[in-house]
């Protein structure tokens, strides 16, 4: 489609700047992987919110597990007045860390999406696979045998299909973003974020349903020895009836007294004269299909029973019972009655068969579910915080009053460690967008009194150019792209801008609540190159492939809401330096709408997430938010 997840590519998560897997490099192996294993020793409430995130669990299963998680420590919790700073939350990027505090973070996210944003609004996912019907407008390397099956049925508006396709689609997502950010300075946080990401796409393909909606299907003489001689025999009975008819009647014009039935033949002569012309075009229509005349065995025949099966059966009948009356006068060999073999309907194996193999030129990964494990993309950055209306106190940060702010811009580096599909993948969601790239960002949290503040944030990436190889398709949104096209081609994914606004509300010390808005903008992908290819490479025709079509509608706009909860100690431990300081989040959001173009791939999704942030002071003496002088 499009392969399905051709266009993935273009859109990130923004999981902690964490890119949603996409297309993916060649050589990323699709694999099964059990469960990871825990890193890093936690307290113990960390460790169950580790497990449930871990656990396969269902999404609505896993916030009620958290509803309780979280209702269990607020009872372990000292209420204290609110401190709006005490309790940071995801998203909270306008936050330097003080000098010499290292902060750990461990995520583990769980994205659904069976529904996409592209051709005709919102499709499912596997739109862009499913056809009513199979045929040269989707494999034009089928066109040839459609031209020689119109001839043989007479049929100028004769169209094959091997049936229809159904094919249904559901990618999930499961990221652990793992992060580390240390406090170089109080203006200066060093960030890397390495993600790792496990996909799977459960697939449902139903090829010609019930058997009924194909017309042709795989040649049974491929693989019976009897169906090939029947099939490639035919030519042959055809060319030597014609051949004694035609003598016979040359010789009655001749001589008419050559044998007794010279009258009778002579005065059917163009009757005669016709039925050879005839059966002449007959017997190589026949051939060109079934093989036979030094023909190749056709691959690609007329289903037994079909329209077309009962067009060429009934020409053949015709044309036999023609000879068998001129047999009887002149004593010829006659045409058996054994017309060609016809096909079974194609089933599922079969359809396997034409995709993965090179009998139609495609050559493509099986269409069945699949899985994928590899690195994401990986981020290296800093954050420079520019204003501070606090001036780097903690105690003034957490128990603040009046109207507070602070801005911070922040740089990251993306390398393109992530994986994307191989380009004989019509499936899958990849881990990745494989391309390296610059990110902005501009942060400010603006804090109004005790309980309420709200983070604005604003996001840029702009991609490098790199190559990649990939299928240039045909024409826009064309599925079922041959193998002849897989080209190495420039690539340049579209930039991202988002714009975040994350209003929040601490209850006291220890829980605060948030929500998210976000607006996703992303610019279309380019593709750069031409190639040229003939006949004899296509099997049907010259072709000139343009690389722009693969970034056809992958510009995309998307709206994304989320509502999260967090336990914090990082109050308590600015109390009590000899307390570990951590903060837990859930956080649950979902595409509210979007729009992509034509054979564009904008995933409409949920995800559940659970982060875990452990802070620790690796210079200096204290805990991590211990009383340190003021800044000056």
């Amino acid at each position: 489609m499009l392969a399905l997840s051709r266009k993935i590519a273009s859109h990130d998560l923004f999981i902690y700047s964490a890119p949603l897997p996409s297309p993916a490099p060649p050589g990323l192996r699709a694999r099964r992987r059990g469960r990871r294993p825990g890193i890093f020793g936690i307290p113990p409430c960390a460790c169950v919110a580790a497990r449930i995130a871990c656990g396969r669990l269902p999404a609505p299963l896993l916030a009620a597990l958290f509803t309780v998680l979280f209702t269990v420590l607020a009872l372990a919790a000292n209420t204290r007045p609110a401190t709006a700073q005490a309790v940071d939350a995801v998203a909270d990027e306008a936050l330097t860390l003080p000098p010499g505090v290292l902060r750990l973070s461990v995520s583990e996210s769980d994205t659904r999406y069976s529904d996409r944003y592209g051709t005709g609004g919102l499709q499912p996912l596997g739109y862009g696979l499913s056809t009513d019907s199979l045929g040269v407008s989707q494999l034009p390397i089928l066109a040839p045998l459609q031209s020689s099956l119109r001839a043989l049925t007479q049929d100028p508006a004769f169209n094959l299909t091997l049936g229809a396709m159904q094919v249904q689609s559901s990618i999930r997502v499961q990221m652990t973003p793992i992060g580390l950010d240390i406090g170089v300075a109080r203006r200066l946080t060093l960030r890397a974020i390495v993600p790792i990401v496990q996909t799977h796409d459960e697939i449902f393909f139903n090829p010609n349903p019930g058997g009924k909606t194909g017309n042709v299907g795989f040649n049974p003489a491929l693989a019976f020895k009897n169906a090939l001689a029947i099939d490639t025999g035919l030519f042959g009975q055809f060319t030597s009836a014609s051949a004694s008819l035609a003598a016979a009647l040359a010789a009655c014009r001749a001589n008419p007294g050559h044998a007794a039935y010279c009258p009778m033949l002579n005065a059917q002569s163009a009757t005669a004269s016709a039925l050879i012309s005839q059966s002449s075009s007959f017997a190589s229509q026949l051939a060109n299909v079934y093989g036979g005349d030094g023909h190749k065995t056709g691959i690609i025949v007329p289903v037994d029973s079909s329209a077309p099966w009962t067009a060429i059966t009934r020409r053949f009948h015709s044309l036999a019972a023609a000879f068998a009356h001129f047999d009887s006068l002149t004593g010829g060999p006659g045409v058996g009655t054994q017309g060609p073999v016809g096909a079974p309907p194609i089933g599922l194996g079969d359809a396997q068969a034409l995709l993965t193999t090179s009998t139609l030129g495609l050559g493509f990964d099986s269409l069945q579910s699949v899985d994928y494990a590899h690195l994401g993309d990986i981020e290296l950055g800093a954050t420079v915080l520019i204003l501070d209306s606090f001036h780097g106190s903690d105690s003034a940060r957490f128990h603040p009053s009046g109207f507070n702010y602070r801005l911070s811009a922040s740089g990251f580096y993306r390398l393109g460690t992530g994986g994307i599909l191989p380009a004989d993948a019509l499936v899958g969601a990849a881990t990745g967008t494989g391309a390296n790239a610059i990110e902005i960002h501009a942060a400010s949290d603006l804090l109004f009194g005790r309980h309420f503040w709200t983070s604005v944030i604003v996001k840029g990436t702009m991609p490098m150019a790199d190559h990649i190889s990939a299928r240039i398709p045909l024409g826009l949104g064309e599925a079922y792209t041959p193998d002849f096209a897989d080209q190495f081609v420039g690539r340049t994914l579209g930039r991202t801008i988002v714009a975040e606004i994350a209003p929040r509300y601490t209850f006291n010390d220890y829980f605060g609540l948030s929500a998210d808005y976000q607006l996703i903008q992303h610019s279309a992908d380019q593709y750069s190159g031409i190639v040229k290819l003939d006949s004899a490479v296509t099997g049907f025709g010259p072709v000139t492939l343009n690389a722009n079509t693969l970034g056809a509608g992958t510009a995309s706009t998307e709206h994304r809401w989320g509502l999260g909860l967090t336990f914090s100690t990082l109050a308590s431990a600015a109390r009590h330096p000899s307390r570990i300081p951590f903060d837990l989040t859930y956080l649950h959001y979902q595409t509210i709408t979007g729009s992509a173009g034509i054979g564009g791939f904008l995933p409409k999704l949920a995800t559940d997430m659970v982060q875990i942030r452990l802070y620790t002071r690796f210079l200096g003496s204290g805990g991590a938010f211990g009383k340190r002088p003021k800044a000056q």
